[in-house]
């Protein structure tokens, strides 16, 4: 059986991939996540994506679903230390 939890170190190319994606660092990125500073991140995305991201946070099972997720998850840990 694989083991399927998540660590900084399985984390990372997640994290390097959404940075590319919005044309930050990675280490910027975390920064802007730990602290919980996303709004400048979000416009940089596409109109389209952003439209998305939107309809996504304002449906309240999908958010759930999302936070409930092991990738969500291991985010919540590694930033809240729990």
């Amino acid at each position: 059986m694989t083991d399927k939890r998540q660590t900084p170190e399985n984390m990372r190319p997640l994290l390097e991939e959404a940075a590319k994606k919005l044309g930050v660092t990675p280490e910027s990125l975390e920064r802007n996540l730990s602290s919980g500073d996303i709004g400048n991140l979000l416009k940089k995305l596409p109109a389209v994506q952003q439209e998305k991201l939107t309809k996504t946070l304002a449906d309240k099972t999908a958010c759930q679903k999302i936070v409930e997720s092991p990738q969500a998850q291991a985010l919540i840990r590694k930033f809240t230390g729990k």
